[in-house]
């Protein structure tokens, strides 16, 4: 499943916010790996050791430059690829929670209503209740 995935998605630009460009260049290099990694488990723990750097300066940086933290930003890179799984329609809820590195659905479950404002199952009627109009999708709980 996962060999079919890309990393690269218009949803993830909207993870970039302009204080994130070009201001401090750990964090974006964070911000890259964990875009590219979403699939992964992603700790602060174990991406401050990827990166060499304590995790404590890590999530301070992260919070300053991103303006938000570390664990906010991998939820929120993490719901946007399940966004775009979901509308995709190829793949069922806990098979989307296990090709983003959740352990279990039920988690993968509050991850997503806490960040977007809606269950996955919600927005998958959502999406199926919207027509095809080609325009720009509407923004949902949660988007900025």
């Amino acid at each position: 499943l996962r060999a079919r995935l890309t990393t690269a998605s218009a949803p993830a630009a909207r993870l970039e916010s302009a204080e994130m460009r070009g201001r401090n260049p750990l964090v974006a290099g964070v911000r890259s790996y964990v875009l590219e990694n979403y699939s992964s488990r992603l700790t602060l723990a174990e991406v401050a050791r990827r990166f060499d750097v304590s995790p404590n300066h890590l999530s301070t940086l992260f919070k300053k430059y991103a303006g938000l933290g570390f664990a906010d930003f991998v939820a929120r890179a993490k719901v946007e690829k399940a966004k775009e799984l979901i509308a995709g329609g190829r793949y069922k809820m806990f098979q989307i929670a296990q090709l983003l590195g959740f352990e279990d659905a039920l988690y993968f479950s509050k991850v997503f209503k806490r960040v977007s404002g809606m269950s996955p199952r919600e927005y998958y009627l959502y999406r199926g209740r919207r027509e095809p109009s080609g325009g720009p999708e509407p923004l949902l709980p949660g988007d900025e």
